[in-house]
């Protein structure tokens, strides 16, 4: 189940299995890092050792890349100067908008709703509405859940 959703996630096109998709695109990036975990018999024949551990590593480091990419790509929308030094005290509205702007761009870049990211970090989905729209500060364990 998490293999094929790994492949959805890498964007495997259509007519393809995603567990196949996801191997072959490990087997490509174990071969391009010149990883010790695969033993490559021929061009599409191999042996991955530590097939979790490979996978794990794997899927963080694309998770990194695509993060890295929505970070580098978004343009948060500024607020005018003037707002910020008449204003001692963040708005619910602007803290909401700060939330969001840079929240969701990580969320669209792993193609997750909210509701699957509460469900992922197993926190409740009220907690992850309430607290993008700052209706609800989280509690560490909660914020550290949903970093993770």
């Amino acid at each position: 189940m998490l293999v094929t959703e790994a492949g959805i996630a890498l964007g495997c096109p259509p007519g393809l299995l995603p567990q196949s998709y996801w191997f072959h695109s490990l087997f490509l990036d174990l071969r391009a890092n010149n990883s010790n975990l695969l033993r490559a018999y021929s061009e599409t024949g191999c042996f991955i050792d530590r097939l979790l551990e490979a996978s794990t590593n794997y899927y963080a480091r694309v998770s990194r890349q695509t993060l890295e990419k929505a970070a580098m790509t978004y343009e948060v929308e500024a607020i005018p100067r003037e707002e910020v030094e008449t204003s001692r005290e963040e708005t619910v509205t602007e803290r909401s908008h700060r939330r969001k702007s840079l929240v969701m761009p990580m969320l669209r870049a792993k193609r997750w709703t909210r509701s699957r990211w509460a469900t992922k970090a197993g926190v409740s989905k009220n907690s992850v509405y309430e607290y993008l729209n700052s209706k609800r500060d989280l509690s560490i364990e909660n914020r550290q859940a949903l970093a993770e």
